[in-house]
């Protein structure tokens, strides 16, 4: 069943992305899937990291293998955890649920992209050792990804939060057509 939801959540947000992809394909802009496998050694993060001068009260940095090779980091500050109950927001019972945001990195070796992350997650998930998904709409990038626009999605199911696939689409005007490997090692 946690499989299932976690495919539901991805075809649900894949299909809402895909009008982002098919926005910024318009023009000179080539585009390519994003396939790669994460790894998080310390998914519990660091304190206090720094990104263009902001300090986030937190950061997970991971390593991301296949054709968008680099370092993927996720940089949070404490306060984009928000109990959804408070607010009034409806949620099943006995839920847990809470809102999250971040903002992700993934550095490589042409260039950086850089989005914005908002999900909502339910608590008892990560209790029981269950997935999630944490989908991303890329906002910008440097050296090949500038200007870049579409989304990726890292989805966790390995219960220890160390392992997680990253799927989805970017397009640019400086991105190799086809589906050409950023760093395609792996």
């Amino acid at each position: 069943m946690r499989k299932l939801n976690t495919a539901i959540a991805v075809a649900l947000f894949a299909a809402g992305c895909s009008i982002v992809s098919v926005a910024a394909a318009s023009g000179t802009e080539n585009c390519r899937d994003v396939k790669a496998r994460l790894t998080f050694p310390n998914p519990d993060g660091e304190a206090n990291c720094e990104l263009d001068g902001t300090v986030y009260g937190l950061c997970i940095p991971g390593s991301s293998k296949g054709n968008l090779k680099g370092m993927y980091t996720a940089y949070y500050q404490f306060d984009w955890f928000v109990p959804l109950a408070p607010l009034g927001v409806p949620e099943p019972d006995g839920a847990n649920s809470n809102y999250n945001r971040n903002v992700t990195v993934v550095d490589t070796h042409r260039g950086s992209l850089i989005g914005d992350s908002q999900f909502v997650f339910d608590l008892r998930i990560f209790a029981s050792g269950g997935g999630f998904v944490n989908p991303t709409i890329v906002t910008n990038g440097t050296g090949i990804y500038e200007g870049a626009r579409g989304w990726f999605a890292a989805v966790f199911t390995d219960e220890t939060f160390m392992k997680a696939r990253l799927q989805g689409r970017v397009c640019g005007p400086n991105i190799p057509g086809g589906d050409d490997d950023d760093d395609d090692d792996d």
